[in-house]
C-alpha cells in the first residue's frame, strides 16, 4: 500500500506529516507514540467538528472497548507532548459532554514521498508483540475488546459480585482517571478472597452509563450482587458512595458513605472490599488482613499519580516510558509506597522483550533490566510480603529468561495470594500451558472465563491452552464461538484457521487464513509473515507459502527475526537441515538464559500440536526435548 502523495496538514505553528507520521513545529520535530500521532490526526482530520470519545475509541484504536478514562489520558498526554494548557488549550479543546475538537483552522498540502527507510520504520512498533500474538502469548497484549463471548451455558456463580464502574460525579471529563482507579483496585483487592467471585474489569465496563437494570446485568453475568456507586473529588477530599444490591430481591445488603481526605483513599478501597466479603460470607486470608498498610499511602499526592497508572490503556506492552516517571513521583512523595514498586517491577519486566518499540535488546541491557525488576520486586515484598503484582513482576522476569522453576514459584505464590484475580489466571495458566502442564492450565483459564466472560483475552487463551495440550475439538469450540465477535482480530482468525485446519476442514481453514492475512496487512515485520506462511503450510498452499516466503527475503533488512521464528519458517518450508540449524541455535540461546522474543515460538514448536513429521524425527525430538523443562 502507497502513502505518496497523502497531504500534510498545517494548524497554528504545527505541520503534520501523513506519510512520514511525524508532527513539527517551526521546522522541530515533537516526538509522539504511535497512538498520539494517530489520535492527532483523526482530531486534525475531522476539525472542525467535536468527535466523542466513542468515536475516538473506535477510529483511533480501532475497537469500542476503550474507556473514557482512557481517551482522557490519552487526550492529555498529547497536549503535554504538544505544551498545550488543558485549561487555556491552543490546540485541543475538551467539549463538556460531547467530546473533543481541534481549535485551530486546518490547511491541507501535499506531501513529498517517503524514503525507503521511513517505509520500513512501522516494523517496529509491533515487532515483538507479533511474535507473541502467533504463539498466543496474549497475556502481554493486556485488554482485548470487551465483547461478549459465548462458549456454552452458564450458572449462577456462588458469592459473585459485579463491581460497576464508578461514577465520576467531577465535572471534568479528565478526571475520571480517578474514579476508574479506585474501580480496579477494589476488583484487585476482591480477587484476593479465596471462595469469592468478582467479575472482571473487562466485563463491567461496558455497563457503564448502560441503560439496564441490576437484574437485567446480573442475569448477564451469572452473578448475585451488582455494587454500584460513585465518586468526587475536590482538593484533598474525596466522597466515595457505595451501594451492593441483591440481584434476586433488589434490596441493599450493604451501602456505605465515605467522606475523607484523599490520602485515606486506600484505606476507604481496603474497607468497601472487606465488607463487601462479608456480606457474601467470605473473608480476607489473615495474611491480606495483617499487612494491608504496607501496599497502602496516606500521601495524596502519591495515592493520584498511582492511579493515573492504572488507567493507562495496556496494549502490547505497559507503555514504560510513560508509566514510569508517573511512579518514580509517586515515590518521591511516598518511599515506602509497596504498590508503586510493584508496578515498576512488571513494567520493567516487562520491558525485557520490549513490544513498545520493538528493539533487541543486548546482554547488558538485559541484565539491566532484569536487575531492575527484581530489585523493585524485593522493596515491595520488604514492605507488603502479600504483594500480587511484585510476584508477578518475578515470575515474568524469569519466564523470559527461561529459568521456569524459579518462574513457577512465583506464579505460585501470585495465585495463593489473588486466586480469583484474572491477571494472574491468564498469566500462570498460559505459562503451564507453554510448560507442559496442560490440566491445571486448562482449569485456571476457564475460571478465567467464568470471571472475565466478556474478554476476548481470556477465551483466546483458553483456546491455545487447549490446542497446545492436542484437544482440537474444544479448542474449535472455543475460537468459533469467539472469532464472528472478534472479526478484525488477526491471530484469532489465524489460529482458528489451525483448528480447522488439524479438523480436516481445509476450505474453512484456508478462508480463515485469507482473512487473518488481510487484517495482517501491511505487514508490520517477518515475524508476522513467517507466522502465516507456517498456517498455510498446514493445508499444504504451496504457492502461498512460497509468495510468503518471497515477502519474508524483501523484509530481511527491517528488523531482527529470532531464532525460534526462523525455524518455524524452515519447518514450513519443508527444510529440515535449515529448521535444525535454527531450531539449534534457538534452544542454545534458552539455555544460557538469554531472552528473545522469537523463542516463543518454540511453545509451537515444542508442543507440534499439528503433528508435523519432520518434528518428531529424533534429532529434532531431541531439541524438543530441551525446552522449556521444569526441574
Amino acid at each position: 500500500m502507497t502513502t505518496d502523495g497523502l497531504p500534510n496538514y498545517r494548524f497554528a505553528d504545527l505541520t503534520l506529516d501523513v506519510t512520514r507520521r511525524s508532527v513539527t513545529r517551526q521546522g522541530r520535530a515533537i516526538e509522539l507514540k504511535a497512538l498520539d500521532f494517530d489520535l492527532l490526526r483523526f482530531l486534525v482530520e475531522s476539525a472542525p467538528d467535536v468527535v466523542n470519545g466513542d468515536v475516538l475509541a473506535e477510529k483511533v484504536w480501532g475497537r469500542h472497548f476503550v474507556s473514557p478514562e482512557n481517551v482522557a489520558q490519552r487526550v492529555m498526554l498529547l497536549r503535554q507532548s504538544l505544551a498545550d494548557d488543558a485549561n487555556r488549550p491552543h490546540y485541543i479543546e475538551t467539549v463538556r459532554n460531547k467530546g473533543y475538537r481541534l481549535i485551530p483552522s486546518v490547511q491541507a498540502v501535499l506531501s513529498s514521498p517517503p524514503s525507503a527507510t521511513d517505509r520500513r520504520r512501522p516494523w517496529l512498533a509491533t515487532a515483538a508483540a507479533a511474535v507473541l500474538l502467533a504463539v498466543g502469548g496474549v497475556y502481554l497484549l493486556g485488554p482485548r475488546p470487551a465483547e461478549t463471548v459465548d462458549v456454552g451455558p452458564h450458572t449462577l456463580l456462588p458469592s459473585s459480585v459485579a463491581i460497576l464502574p464508578l461514577q465520576n460525579l467531577n465535572p471534568d471529563a479528565a478526571d475520571a482517571y480517578f474514579a476508574a482507579g479506585i474501580h480496579e483496585e477494589i476488583i484487585g483487592q476482591l480477587g484476593k478472597v479465596p471462595g469469592l467471585s468478582v467479575i472482571a474489569k473487562t466485563s463491567v465496563q461496558r455497563y457503564a452509563n448502560a441503560d439496564k437494570s441490576i437484574p437485567e446485568i446480573a442475569a448477564e453475568l451469572n452473578v448475585e450482587t451488582v455494587m454500584e456507586g460513585s465518586v468526587r473529588y475536590s482538593g484533598d477530599r474525596v466522597r466515595i458512595t457505595t451501594n451492593l444490591i441483591d440481584a434476586a430481591t433488589g434490596a441493599s445488603r450493604w451501602s456505605e458513605v465515605y467522606e475523607r481526605e484523599l490520602g485515606e483513599v486506600f484505606a476507604i478501597q481496603e474497607d468497601i472490599a472487606t465488607n463487601i466479603a462479608a456480606a457474601l460470607g467470605t473473608e480476607f486470608p489473615l495474611l491480606h488482613r495483617a499487612s494491608t498498610h504496607g501496599q497502602a499511602t496516606t500521601s495524596p499526592e502519591a495515592a493520584d499519580l498511582y492511579l493515573k497508572v492504572l488507567t493507562f490503556q495496556r496494549l502490547c506492552s505497559y507503555d514504560v516510558g510513560v508509566q514510569l516517571p508517573y511512579l518514580d513521583k509517586a515515590l518521591a512523595f511516598d518511599p515506602s509506597f509497596a504498590n508503586a514498586y510493584a508496578m515498576k517491577a512488571v513494567l520493567y519486566a516487562t520491558s525485557v522483550i520490549d513490544c513498545a518499540d520493538g528493539r533487541a535488546h543486548g546482554a547488558e541491557e538485559h541484565a539491566a533490566l532484569e536487575k531492575l525488576a527484581l530489585d523493585n520486586a524485593a522493596k515491595a515484598l520488604e514492605l507488603d510480603p502479600t504483594s500480587t503484582q511484585a510476584y508477578l513482576g518475578i515470575a515474568r522476569v524469569h519466564q523470559l529468561f527461561w529459568r521456569w522453576s524459579l518462574a513457577i514459584d512465583a506464579y505460585e505464590k501470585a495465585y495463593e495470594l489473588s486466586p480469583n484475580d484474572v491477571e494472574v489466571l491468564n498469566a500462570f495458566g498460559l505459562f503451564l500451558s507453554f510448560s507442559g502442564h496442560h490440566d491445571r492450565a486448562i482449569a485456571l483459564l476457564e475460571r478465567a472465563t467464568q470471571i472475565d466472560p466478556d474478554s476476548p483475552r481470556s477465551h483466546f487463551s483458553l483456546g491455545n491452552a487447549l490446542a497446545l495440550a492436542g484437544r482440537t475439538a474444544r479448542a474449535l469450540t472455543v475460537f468459533r464461538a469467539a472469532a464472528p465477535r472478534m472479526s478484525t482480530a488477526a491471530d484469532i482468525r489465524r489460529w482458528l484457521g489451525r483448528m480447522e485446519a488439524i479438523s480436516g476442514d481445509r476450505a474453512q481453514a484456508l478462508t480463515e487464513f485469507q482473512a487473518a492475512e488481510r487484517l495482517s496487512l501491511p505487514w508490520a515485520n517477518p515475524s508476522l509473515v513467517i507466522n502465516m506462511l507456517y498456517s498455510y503450510s498446514l493445508i499444504g498452499g504451496s504457492e502461498d507459502v512460497e509468495r510468503l516466503a518471497s515477502t519474508v527475503k524483501t523484509m530481511e533488512n527491517t528488523g531482527p527475526v529470532g531464532a525460534g521464528t526462523w525455524a518455524l519458517m524452515y519447518v514450513a518450508l519443508g527444510d529440515a537441515e535449515q529448521a535444525h540449524h535454527w531450531l539449534t541455535m534457538a534452544v542454545e540461546k534458552i539455555e544460557r538464559h538469554e531472552p528473545d522474543a522469537g523463542s516463543m515460538n518454540l511453545v509451537v514448536i515444542k508442543a507440534n500440536p499439528f503433528s508435523n513429521p519432520m518434528l518428531d524425527e529424533p534429532r529434532f525430538r531431541a531439541l524438543r526435548d530441551r525446552i522449556g523443562v521444569l526441574d
